[in-house]
């Protein structure tokens, strides 16, 4: 090929690519700025729940490595610790583990048990461990009398 012939030919491509480019460049520019925008809004719901926790009016979300903590700190199995708390042993399990979060009543519930010393933990126990006893005592009776008819 002759050289005029081989100018022209890179300059017809150069001004295509040029028209691609120009085609081309605002809708990755655009997407670009929708991909930041979305990462900019996921941030700031992040910086949102992050200072909604720090805030003493929400509730606060128990982890379970802080019931595991308090617990062994206490000296108390799961089914003591749900005793104190009012809840069942596999909720207590299931906390711990992550699966599930305590409703905001046992959050307040455990906060008020983390400000108590140990002897009025045990104290607590003792009570609602008495108090459980006596109901099942009473339904044995009930049931003896329901068998007995």
């Amino acid at each position: 090929m002759s050289e005029p012939l081989v100018d022209e030919v890179k300059k017809i491509a150069r001004r295509e690519a040029e028209r691609i480019v120009r085609i081309l460049l605002p809708k990755t520019v655009d997407d670009k700025l929708s991909d930041i925008n979305k990462r900019l809004l996921l941030t700031e719901k992040m910086i949102h729940s992050a200072s909604a926790s720090n805030d003493p009016e929400s509730p606060k979300k128990l982890a379970g490595t802080e019931m595991v903590t308090f617990r062994i700190q206490h000296g108390l199995s799961q089914r003591e610790l749900a005793l104190l708390l009012g809840s069942h042993y596999t909720s207590i399990c299931r906390w711990e583990k992550g699966r599930f979060h305590p409703g905001t009543s046992t959050v307040q519930l455990f906060e008020g048990l983390r400000h108590m010393t140990h002897d009025e933990i045990t104290a607590k126990l003792k009570t609602l461990g008495e108090a459980k006893d006596r109901r099942l005592r009473a339904l044995e009776v009930v049931m003896d009398n329901k068998t007995c008819r």
